[in-house]
């Protein structure tokens, strides 16, 4: 980012993330431009990311993701908090864009043509312009508009983002509490609603992926980005474990990969299916070790009976609370 002359570098969990999911996961940024500009772009189009890196006099402005689909060129920037001055920086990216891809009509004229630009915010802020302008002021009196478009996260529900497919705001989902609650007993309900959307989550990006190789992958990054993002926003440490045991947990995420590895290798999506089976058992240890849910509804869940489920938690080194 380039301010009065400086190059000023951006390096918050937010914009790693956001990033993260630009380079391995273009694609999620599908759905972002068809809710952001209308477009009707199929999940499977064909993505082509472009330079981010634009040198001028002045520095080295560096943007988030500028793509091409079906010959239109896209420019998303992730901010995690309102700035008076962003259509500013984002005009001047969309000029250093544009230079780039200068091109002469049959007349010999030089064309320079925008990019179609969209800020994407990820805290709710009632200041934020949903279409933020700039005018330029030419001197033959000639005014013209620049206008971007704005998509603040905060303001799509957990269905809201399944349905339309937005899986890119799930890691900054966390952002719409403004008060983390605690292990402590005080915090307990507030505690189990609050699991009980990262589950909800695990369970969405669990259905979205089903069956379909290159979404198993997508899920399986989403779930540590959203872990990134919890470990960085939440300050108990007990509730960060939960997190992260929904979410995946490390050990069993990394078994996971090695055996859905193995499938792709082999050709096949039995290692994938056996990493979620041995996934699925585990949370539900947990979930019943800790109180959350009962014995017959964890044997339920599994498809087995309840004394089945003792005996494969004690083998796994899990309790159970007697009921």
């Amino acid at each position: 980012m380039v301010e009065r002359g400086k190059v000023i570098a951006r390096h918050t969990v937010f914009d790693d993330v956001f990033r993260t999911i630009c380079q391995k996961m273009p694609k999620l940024l599908i759905p972002i431009i068809n809710e952001a500009f209308g477009t009707k772009y199929l999940e499977n189009e064909s993505v082509i990311q472009l330079r981010n890196e634009y040198f001028e006099l002045r520095g080295t402005l560096i943007t988030d993701s500028v793509l091409s689909i079906s010959g239109h060129t896209y420019h998303i920037e992730c901010q995690s908090n309102d700035d008076s001055y962003m259509v500013v920086r984002m005009f001047e990216y969309d000029y250093s864009i544009a230079l780039e891809q200068l091109i002469r009509d049959e007349a010999g004229n030089f064309i320079i043509k925008l990019p179609e630009s969209c800020v994407v915010y990820l805290r709710d802020s009632e200041s934020v312009s949903r279409q933020a302008r700039l005018k330029l002021l030419f001197p033959d009196d000639q005014t013209l508009v620049y206008q971007m478009k704005t998509i603040c996260v905060q303001d799509y529900t957990k269905d809201d983002i399944f349905e339309k497919r937005l899986l890119m705001f799930l890691p900054y989902y966390i952002l719409r509490y403004k008060e983390i609650p605690s292990a402590k007993k005080s915090d307990r309900d507030k505690l189990s609603k609050f699991l009980t959307e990262f589950r909800e989550i695990q369970e969405g990006l669990e259905a979205y992926s089903a069956n379909d190789e290159e979404k198993a992958m997508y899920y399986s990054n989403l779930c540590q980005l959203i872990t990134k993002v919890g470990d960085y926003i939440i300050k108990s440490e007990a509730v960060k474990r939960r997190v992260r045991e929904i979410m995946g947990g490390k050990v069993l995420k990394l078994q996971t990969e090695i055996w859905f590895e193995q499938g792709l290798a082999t050709g096949e999506v039995r290692g994938e299916a056996r990493g979620r089976e041995l996934e699925r058992k585990q949370l539900t240890y947990e979930y019943v070790s800790e109180g959350d849910l009962s014995l017959e509804k964890g044997a339920k869940r599994l498809g087995i009976t309840v004394e089945e489920l003792k005996r494969n938690m004690l083998i796994e080194g899990y309790t159970y609370p007697e009921q």
